[in-house]
């Protein structure tokens, strides 16, 4: 009975991780800037208020799904002011933001106006955030990578007993759920947030990535499941090839959308190509 009540909570957990909306998630509001002046310096602004709302919501610190609002906002502004202030890591943030706004301070009036116009165009977004998010769980989700949960989770089970994997697995699910399911509906948020921006073709491709993405890493989450409760890796095998294959689709979609805005880029309007 005990076994069956802890299979009906992971089954409940990986749902939970299916959602697209979550409460922690809603806490940073991931609009962009809403100032009548749609600048750079407006830009700005409106990030650093995300900022601090999520810090302040969170007691000065914040989760996943906070970071990668916060990192992202403020990397696409970097990218179109040419700044190197980057973000990479939640060390990186205060730094990063101080560096960021004396590189807008210090760029002249003509230099702030074509760096807002490039704001307001695909490639910061792209390249500053909704790449930089797919390849991250390109590498979190590919089974079976360092990084992946799923692989980590067998390894370290392999010897275990039934309720010991039960225990473990609950907490891996849990760390899903915060991270990698986090940053999936953040690159959706992402896309919400700033419509008419990338082209249909552009976003139906991030679209169709994110959802066998997530399918990969429902499989894997299934898998876990049955790994822990079954305690029989010969049954995982089906299981593991929807997975690999899913997951293989959104990389070969990702390669040839990598390859799209690369070439988009080189013959951008006042390009030396």
């Amino acid at each position: 009975m005990t076994k069956h009540i802890v299979i009906i909570i992971l089954i409940s957990l990986l749902f939970t991780g299916c959602s697209h909306t979550s409460t922690t998630e809603a806490a940073a509001d991931q609009s962009p800037p809403t100032s009548q002046e749609n600048s750079l310096s407006a830009a700005y602004k409106d990030a650093m208020n995300i900022y601090k709302q999520a810090t302040k919501e969170q007691d000065a610190s914040f989760n996943y799904a906070n970071y990668y609002n916060i990192r992202d906002n403020f990397n696409i502004i970097a990218y179109a002011a040419g700044s190197e202030a980057i973000i990479d890591s939640s060390n990186d943030i205060s730094p990063a933001i101080k560096t960021l706004h004396e590189d807008i301070d210090n760029m002249t009036k003509q230099q702030q106006k074509d760096a807002s116009k490039l704001w307001q165009t695909a490639q910061p977004l792209y390249k500053a955030s909704i790449s930089q998010n797919l390849h991250e769980l390109i590498e979190k989700i590919r089974f079976p990578s360092e990084k992946n949960k799923l692989r980590i989770f067998m390894s370290e089970n392999e010897n275990k007993t039934t309720k010991q994997m039960l225990t473990q697995s609950n907490i891996t699910i849990s760390s899903l759920n915060e991270e990698e399911y986090a940053q999936l509906n953040h690159i959706e948020k992402m896309l919400q947030s700033y419509p008419n921006v990338l082209s249909k073709s552009e976003t139906n491709s991030i679209i169709y990535i994110t959802n066998n993405l997530r399918s990969s890493l429902d499989r894997q989450v299934q898998a876990l499941i049955t790994y822990a409760t079954t305690n029989t890796p010969e049954s995982m095998d089906e299981k593991l090839n929807g997975l690999v294959e899913d997951f293989r689709q959104a990389e070969v979609k990702l390669e040839e959308l990598d390859a799209a805005m690369d070439a988009a880029e080189s013959i951008k309007p006042g390009s030396a190509n």
